[in-house]
Formats: structure tokens, sequence, C-alpha cells
């Protein structure tokens, strides 16, 4: 019967190959997982941008809106100030010429 010796440099080799090529496997399974766990975060990620984007234009959305909203009020304020101010002249014109009618008596 013909004993290996595990001493012999040959023998070495195919260890430290074998050792090698488990190790090099279990890298690349590990690599493989932490490559398949980014894509999924970065999925996640992209769709979370997504959703943050059309959040953001809604906000647009509603701010010119209430822009919008704000430029018709001031348009109305305007409108009525004008015409509260045509009220208070035609007012006085007219108590003047009350007054002009009772100094004329």
């Amino acid at each position: 019967m013909v004993m290996k010796n595990s001493h012999c440099p040959r023998v070495r080799r195919r260890k430290m190959a074998w050792h090698l090529a488990h190790e090099l496997k279990a890298i690349k399974s590990a690599m493989k997982e932490l490559l398949d766990h980014s894509h999924s975060q970065m999925a996640s990620i992209q769709d979370e941008m997504k959703s943050m984007n059309a959040e953001m234009k809604g906000m647009r959305n509603d701010v010119k809106n209430i822009r919008d909203k704000c430029d018709a009020m001031e348009k109305s304020l305007q409108k009525t100030q004008n015409a509260n101010s045509n009220l208070q002249e035609t007012d006085t014109n007219f108590r003047d010429r009350m007054h002009s009618q009772f100094d004329d008596v």
C-alpha cells in the first residue's frame, strides 16, 4: 500500500489550490449577494426619488394655484378700493351740493 505524503510539495500545492478555489467561490458568492442587495437598494431609492419628484410637482402646482388666487384677490381688492374711492368722491360731491343748496336758501 502506497501512502501519500502530505508534506510533498505537489500535495501541498493541490491542497492550497483546493482551499483557494473554495475561498474564491465563497468570495464570488458574497460579492454576488452584495451586488444583488445593492441593486435592490438602488431600485428602491429610484422609486422613492420618483415618488418625491411627483410630490414636488404637485407642490409646485399648489404654489402656482395659490399665487394665482392671491393675484386674483389683489385685483379684486384694488377694484374694491377704487370703487370705494369713487363712492367717497360721489358722496363728498353730493354733500357739497346739498350744503350749497341749503346755503342758498
